[in-house]
């Protein structure tokens, strides 16, 4: 994986053009919160989107396959509790194999003047990522995202990996919709 990937958001149809235009592995997202946005992730950062979310990678494990399920933790955190945040996410990398159902996992932090840490996470099943929030082994990470929620800021977006040849059909059915946490 590179050290640095970048996201945009879209329309399945706006998104899907990329495929096209350039030969860089990209992976597109189908929302599964309802009236959100498809997203485009480039996990090499090599196309010249105009505004993209960029990000710097500073762990991973596992690498992303083009099928499965991504959750995106969002966690904006004061200069305090920033590095302690990152210690005990990186210990998850270490133990990720306990993790049921995870194929990768990243720790990023974005390119912005108020930038959050963001916890990548690539699943198997929908359910896996909810199971996993159960164990002892994820409960420091659910402690920040508490306390981020209290003060700062948290927030998560779910998405299933399809193909950009796949309908965007709003009422396929195949897919659970989650509520926002």
């Amino acid at each position: 994986m590179s050290n640095h990937m970048q996201m945009i958001l879209g329309s399945h149809y706006f998104l899907k053009r990329f495929f096209t235009e350039t030969t860089a592995p990209l992976l597109l997202l189908k929302p599964l919160n309802e009236g959100s946005n498809y997203a485009l992730l480039d996990p090499t950062a090599a196309v010249p989107f105009v505004a993209p979310m960029r990000f710097e990678t500073l762990a991973q494990a596992g690498d992303l396959a083009d099928q499965g399920f991504v959750q995106l933790s969002y966690f904006h955190l004061n200069d305090q509790e920033a590095p302690v945040f990152v210690a005990k996410a990186k210990r998850l990398f270490e133990h990720r194999e306990r993790l049921q159902g995870n194929l990768s996992l990243a720790l990023l932090i974005t390119d912005a003047k108020a930038p959050e840490y963001v916890l990548m996470s690539q699943w198997e099943r929908t359910l896996d990522v909810f199971a996993s929030k159960k164990t002892p082994l994820m409960a420091p990470i659910l402690d920040f995202a508490q306390r981020a929620a209290k003060g700062q800021g948290f927030h998560e977006a779910h998405y299933q990996i399809v193909s950009p040849e796949a309908e965007d059909d709003a009422d396929d059915d195949s897919t659970q919709l989650i509520t926002e946490s």
